[in-house]
């Protein structure tokens, strides 16, 4: 059983990493028929291993068909995993697919479901000490917010995911974060500090050599001298 899980498990993964996703949902779909058939004396012998197998066919699962953007059944197995890993103190994964989950159910504009779920990413990234996990829920949480209309907590969320990412040397987050506080504060009216951000941002995307970036942090400096009456800057 145990070296047959393993195998399974093994081209279960490589169908998903060469795109043949049906395949992959097709054994481990199959695999986790057998492990919810397993006899208990098998179950309580190989209880850990078992159990193991259960959440990586189960995470697999949710990743193939989030990859086929089937989003009611990638929801379904990442519920289930919110459960395995909250059983089992894993929460660095639990952080993961909080976060995971959070994104797919905003997109379904399901937002106070959203809401619960970034703010429990949030939550066990600041916990565990992972930083970069805990900018990325914070930005995340701050664009929603934003969609929302509550600027001045997702003003909070984006400074948070902008200190974290300056702390650890991401450029591109940083800059990303300066763009969104540039556009968080441009619409809270505070046309000055928007554009010392948005001047920020240009500065970092040019260092990274980001020209696509570069244009986008052009165009935003041009609404906010707009903004502020300076016209002959905007040009």
């Amino acid at each position: 059983m145990i070296a047959f899980m393993n195998i399974a498990f093994l081209v279960a993964l490589f169908l998903l990493n060469t795109d043949r996703i049906q395949k992959a949902i097709e054994i481990c779909s199959e695999c986790l028929i057998l492990l919810n058939n397993t006899d208990q004396n098998s179950k309580d012998q190989f209880k850990t291993l078992l159990l193991q197998f259960y959440s990586a066919f189960n995470l697999l699962l949710f990743k193939a068909y989030r990859r086929i953007s089937d989003y009611k059944s990638a929801e379904r197995y990442g519920r289930k995993l919110l459960v395995l890993y909250s059983e089992s103190g894993d929460l660095e994964r639990e952080g993961d697919i909080s976060l995971a989950l959070a994104e797919i159910v905003e997109s379904q504009n399901r937002f106070t479901d959203a809401r619960q779920l970034y703010v429990k990413a949030v939550n066990i990234k600041r916990l565990t000490g992972e930083q970069i996990g805990e900018a990325s829920a914070c930005a995340r949480f701050g664009i929603m917010l934003h969609k929302l209309g509550e600027n001045l907590k997702a003003k909070e969320h984006v400074e948070r995911a902008l200190a974290i990412a300056t702390e650890i040397g991401d450029k591109e987050g940083e800059a990303s974060c300066c763009e969104n506080l540039g556009t968080l504060l441009q619409l809270l009216g505070e046309c000055d500090n928007a554009k010392q951000y948005f001047k920020k941002a240009l500065l970092i995307r040019t260092e990274i050599g980001d020209r696509k970036g570069e244009a986008t942090d052009y165009g935003n400096l041009g609404t906010v001298f707009h903004s502020l009456g300076q016209c002959d800057k905007a040009i």
